[in-house]
């Protein structure tokens, strides 16, 4: 049966635990001394678009990646804009940007800087789009990157969507959906991960990956 171990009193009466402490003092077990979170994910909370950005309300996509994450039982860690500055970043091996829209130069280089030195970034289109006071910039700074320049302007298809993968068709929640850019992109090729298909009939990619650095 389930170990019980006496540790105390309480009023004149024995008070029992579980069998916590010869777990925790067993030596196969995890050191609770100097074990480690293992955490190579991180997913910036954008405070700067949430407070600057007049164009949106509290961006969503954090907590969506978030909750994705959760599901495939993916450790990770929220950070702020403070921590794109310094070697803190350094640690990590994924770092989702999201639609963090609100990004200064220097935070937007010190992001660029951890893909150049090996780590993968996840953009959305809205990403870096305006300047830490939610300004709108007159050139996309990832234009030269993802070779085309200020997404998110004009609705090029509209209407219900199903995402093309290569297990299959799954259609996507909601009523509508728009793929808002104002480039027209190229066909999706079989390198491209997905794609999305509208009622209209329109294919666009779903994902752009570009290699950046060495």
């Amino acid at each position: 049966g389930d170990s019980q171990i006496i540790i105390g009193a309480a009023n004149g009466k024995a008070v029992r635990f579980g069998d916590y402490l010869a777990f925790n003092a067993n030596p196969d077990n995890m050191s609770r001394q100097f074990a480690r979170p293992v955490r190579n994910v991180a997913v910036l909370v954008p405070g700067q678009t949430r407070d600057w950005d007049s164009s949106i309300t509290m961006p969503e996509s954090p907590f969506g990646i978030a909750q994705t994450l959760e599901e495939l039982h993916i450790p990770y860690q929220l950070i702020v804009e403070k921590a794109l500055a310094g070697p803190s970043l350094a640690q990590f091996k994924v770092l989702f940007v999201g639609s963090a829209s609100s990004l200064s130069d220097a935070q937007l280089a010190a992001i660029l800087k951890f893909a150049q030195n090996g780590g993968t970034v996840m953009f959305d289109t809205t990403a870096a789009t305006r300047d830490p006071l939610g300004t709108r910039r007159e050139k996309w700074p990832l234009a030269d990157i993802f070779g085309f320049d200020q997404p998110g302007r004009v609705a090029r298809a509209t209407g219900k969507a199903v995402l093309l993968t290569k297990k299959g068709d799954i259609p996507l929640s909601g009523t509508s959906l728009y793929y808002a850019t104002e480039f027209e992109p190229e066909p999706p090729r079989r390198r491209t991960p997905f794609a999305i298909r509208f009622e209209n009939g329109a294919k666009l990619p779903g994902m752009i990956t570009k290699k950046y650095g060495s």
